[in-house]
């Protein structure tokens, strides 16, 4: 029975019905008089009451908030770690020539900040979700409540970024030798003596993605004021304040290493796709910050 038959049988004068006793099709109502059932009378249907009911749907979805956002609309930052060095690999055994000379080419900012990490093709991380279950117990006619379990992505979570190979390959002198010295170092921070600045002498790195969207023109002055200061607080080289582009959604995932590398494929068979590989890191914890940015869209 639907809400509009919910109506009919609370007040049958809604559409002008009347009770019918002997109606097979009737119920009974609080006082045990039957009331017919009635099939739903579209001129009474609260729904096609609003003017223009698409109109409102298409306004709705105009709103910044309800608009859809592009998919492919994002970008991913993070650190090349200092450690990547090739004096580092060479003690430990392990040779990349001239390893030094393509990490400074590849950490330029325009290949790794301006406009995000341009070698990382695509991300996607876990879902969350906790151990839930309900036991079995023989309690005669009760019934077991189910309780909530731990949580599986929360610690070491699996973030999965790809990345294309480039002329000069970024991903075997840096994501190579980033796991080759993550296998040697562990999750240690690693100071050698220099406590000023630990984080140098660290490979985990805080990865960054921007899910970016159309923020729209005439922001009032307190609305790119406040979006300023969101742009100096996460000192971010997106600006996201007085730009017909911005950031909707920042997810920042903490402590992240590589833990495996898929396979390059080279062939002469198709020589017209891109060359892309998957790489797995780990993490200990993420963060997702919501990005008010306020007008109409573009």
């Amino acid at each position: 029975m639907g809400l509009l038959d919910t109506l009919n049988v609370v007040n049958p004068l809604v559409n002008g019905n009347q009770p019918a006793i002997n109606d097979s099709f009737s119920v009974a109502n609080i006082a045990s008089q039957q009331l017919p059932f009635t099939p739903p009378q579209f001129g009474s249907n609260l729904i096609t009451n609003f003017p223009a009911p698409h109109m409102s749907f298409l306004d709705a979805l105009s709103q910044y908030a309800a608009s859809v956002p592009l998919k492919s609309f994002w970008v991913v930052q993070f650190k090349i770690p200092s450690l990547i060095a090739e004096q580092n690999l060479r003690d430990l055994s392990e040779t990349y020539n001239n390893n030094d000379l393509a990490r400074n080419e590849l950490a330029n900012n325009k290949f790794m900040k301006n406009v995000g990490c341009i070698f990382c093709r695509s991300f996607n991380f876990s879902g969350e979700n906790n151990n839930s279950s309900v036991p079995e117990m023989d309690v005669r006619g009760f019934r077991s409540v189910p309780y909530a379990g731990g949580r599986n992505s929360a610690l070491f979570g699996s973030l999965n970024l790809s990345f294309y190979e480039s002329t000069v390959s970024f991903i075997d002198h840096i994501l190579r030798p980033w796991v080759v010295l993550m296998s040697y170092y562990s999750t240690i921070a690693r100071n050698d003596g220099d406590t000023t600045n630990d984080s140098i002498y660290d490979l985990k790195q805080d990865i960054t993605c921007y899910l970016m969207t159309r923020t729209g023109v005439g922001q009032t002055p307190e609305q790119r004021q406040a979006n300023n200061t969101i742009n100096s607080n996460f000192n971010s080289a997106i600006p996201n304040y007085n730009n017909p582009i911005g950031a909707r959604k920042i997810i920042v995932f903490k402590n992240c290493f590589p833990k495996d590398i898929g396979t390059l494929d080279f062939t002469h068979i198709d020589v017209n796709s891109l060359e892309t590989v998957s790489t797995t890191f780990c993490y200990t914890n993420y963060e997702v910050t919501h990005v008010p940015v306020a007008g109409p869209l573009v």
